[in-house]
C-alpha cells in the first residue's frame, strides 16, 4: 500500500492577513525595488501636475508611478494589474500600502489618469535617478591609478620641460573612458496591417460618425445608402481571394468619390459647423486621408511623404526597417544608448530618421552624465559615416569597425585587427538583448496605448523597468 499525503485545503479563516500577520521577506525583488526608487523625486515631479486644493483627493505618486511600473514589469492589462494588487501583498508593499487589503485597490480607468500626469522628459529624469543611486554605475578606478603612477614615473625621468607637455598629452587620454554602445529599433502600435481599400473604408465610417455628432442626430437614408455602398467596395476586395490591379484601382475610386462627398456634408450651409475640438481634428485628419490617397491614386504611386496609415492613430508612420522577418513596421523609431548595461532612450519620434545622426548628441549626453567622452562606441555600420569618424577622431574616441584605407601587409596584424573586431561586435550585442528584452518581456512588442503622449511615457517607463530590474 502506498503512501498516501492528506491534501487538506486550509481554511481562508485560518490564514493570517494584513502585513502584521503577513512575514514580507526582505530578499523579495519587489521590496528590494521598493527602497531603490526615487519617491521623493516623483513626489516633485508630481505633486506639480495639481493647482490648489480642489477636487478630489489625489491619489499618491507612488501609487500613481508605481501603477505603471508594475504594468510594465508584469506586462499585463490594466484590469488584469489591479487584480495582482489585490491579491499580491509584495505588489501592495511596493505601491506603499500600510496592510494587506483584498479591496480593490483604485479603479481600472485611473491607469489612463496616470499615464496623464508624467512626460517622458520627467519619465527620464527618474530613469537618471535610479541609475545614479546604483552602485554598479561607479567606475572602477584601477585603470586610473594606474595612468597616474606611470605619469609620476615618467615625470621623474624627464625634464621639466617635458613633463608638462606628457601630462597635457596623459590628460587628453584619460578623459575617455567607458563603452558606449548604440543601436535603433522600431516600436510598433496596435494597429491592424494598413491597406488603401480599409483605410478609405475606415475614413468614411469615421466621417458618418462624426456626422451624427454634430448634427445630434442619426444620419439620413440616403447617407446610409452611402455608407452602405462604401461597404460593398471593400468587402469586394478583402473577400476576394484574388484582384486584379484593375479591379483594385476601381474600389479604391469608388471610396475616394464617398469619402469627398461624405466630408461635402460639413461644408454645407445647411449644416451646424463642428464646435468638438475631437471633431475638427479627425475632419483635419479624413481630410489629408483623401488627398493623400487620392494623389497616389492618380499618379499611381504607393508611396508619399507623411502617409497616414490609420484613422484613429494619425501620428503613425511607416518605417522601413528592410528585416527579414518584417520589411516596415508601423510605429515609433527610437534611438538607444547602452552603459555598464544601463538602457537609454538617446532619441524618439513618430517620423522615420536616420540613426547615425545621433551619434554625436549621444556622445555628448554621455560627456554631460559621466564628466568624459567615451573611451569606444560600438554601433552598426550605418553609424561610420565620414561626419562619425572625424567626430570620434577629434574626441579620441575609438570605434568599432575596420580602419580606413588599405589593410595592413603583416597577417598576424591582420589577424590582430580581425580578433578584434569580432570581439567588439560580440560586446555591441548587449544593446541587442537589451532591445529583445523590452519586447519579449515588457511590451515593446506592441504598444496599446491610443495616443502619442502616453505612448511615449510607456516606452519611457519600460526603460525605467529594465534600468531597475539590472540594479537588483
Amino acid at each position: 500500500m502506498g503512501f498516501k499525503k492528506r491534501n487538506r485545503q486550509i481554511s481562508v479563516f485560518e490564514y493570517p492577513s494584513g502585513f502584521h500577520g503577513v512575514s514580507i521577506d526582505p530578499s523579495n525583488r519587489w521590496v528590494k525595488l521598493s527602497h531603490q526608487m526615487p519617491w521623493d523625486l516623483i513626489e516633485e515631479i508630481y505633486a506639480t501636475k495639481f493647482n490648489g486644493p480642489r477636487g478630489n483627493r489625489a491619489y499618491s505618486s507612488r501609487l500613481a508611478f508605481g501603477a505603471l511600473f508594475l504594468k510594465q514589469a508584469l506586462n499585463v492589462s490594466d484590469a488584469d494589474l489591479i487584480e495582482l494588487v489585490r491579491e499580491n501583498p509584495y505588489l501592495q508593499f511596493f505601491l506603499g500600502f500600510e496592510e494587506f487589503s483584498s479591496e480593490l485597490p483604485f479603479d481600472t480607468s485611473l491607469m489612463s489618469y496616470f499615464r496623464q500626469r508624467f512626460t517622458a522628459a520627467e519619465i527620464c529624469q527618474i530613469n537618471e535617478a535610479i541609475i545614479a543611486q546604483n552602485p554598479l554605475k561607479k567606475p572602477s578606478s584601477n585603470d586610473d591609478s594606474d595612468d597616474d603612477s606611470s605619469g609620476g614615473q615618467s615625470g621623474e625621468s624627464d625634464p621639466q620641460g617635458s613633463e608638462s607637455s606628457t601630462s597635457s598629452v596623459n590628460d587628453l587620454i584619460q578623459t575617455n573612458s567607458g563603452t558606449l554602445i548604440l543601436d535603433a529599433t522600431c516600436v510598433p502600435q496596435d494597429i491592424h496591417f494598413p491597406t488603401d481599400i480599409r483605410l478609405l473604408y475606415e475614413a468614411v465610417c469615421s466621417a458618418m460618425r462624426h456626422l451624427e455628432i454634430t448634427r445630434g442626430k442619426p444620419i439620413t437614408k440616403t447617407q446610409k445608402s452611402l455608407l452602405n455602398r462604401a461597404r460593398q467596395a471593400y468587402l469586394s476586395i478583402s473577400k476576394s481571394k484574388k484582384n486584379t490591379p484593375a479591379q483594385f484601382r476601381e474600389k479604391q475610386g469608388i471610396l475616394l468619390k464617398l469619402l469627398k462627398r461624405c466630408l461635402g456634408y460639413f461644408d454645407s450651409p445647411a449644416m451646424n459647423k463642428p464646435t468638438s475640438p475631437k471633431t475638427i481634428d479627425a475632419l483635419k485628419t479624413l481630410s489629408l486621408i483623401h488627398d493623400q490617397q487620392f494623389e497616389m491614386w492618380k499618379l499611381k504611386i504607393n508611396r508619399i511623404e507623411r502617409r497616414i496609415v490609420s484613422v484613429s492613430q494619425p501620428w503613425v508612420r511607416p518605417i522601413k526597417r528592410g528585416k527579414a522577418s518584417i520589411n516596415t513596421e508601423f510605429g515609433s523609431k527610437i534611438a538607444l544608448s547602452t552603459v555598464d548595461g544601463y538602457v537609454r532612450m538617446e532619441y524618439f519620434s513618430f517620423e522615420n530618421f536616420n540613426e547615425a545622426l545621433t551619434l554625436q548628441e549621444s556622445a555628448e549626453r554621455c560627456k554631460e552624465r559621466t564628466g568624459s567622452y567615451p573611451e569606444r562606441i560600438l554601433a552598426d555600420k550605418i553609424y561610420r559615416n565620414k561626419a562619425n569618424l572625424a567626430f570620434c577622431k577629434s574626441k579620441n574616441i575609438r570605434m568599432n569597425g575596420p580602419a580606413l584605407g588599405r589593410p595592413p601587409k603583416d597577417p598576424q596584424v591582420r589577424q590582430q585587427q580581425r580578433a578584434a573586431e569580432v570581439q567588439e561586435a560580440g560586446d555591441r550585442n548587449m544593446v541587442e538583448a537589451k532591445i529583445g528584452e523590452g519586447k519579449r518581456k515588457y511590451g515593446l512588442d506592441r504598444i496599446m496605448e491610443r495616443t502619442q503622449q502616453t505612448t511615449e511615457v510607456l516606452i519611457c517607463v519600460s526603460f525605467a523597468v529594465m534600468i531597475s530590474f539590472r540594479s537588483l
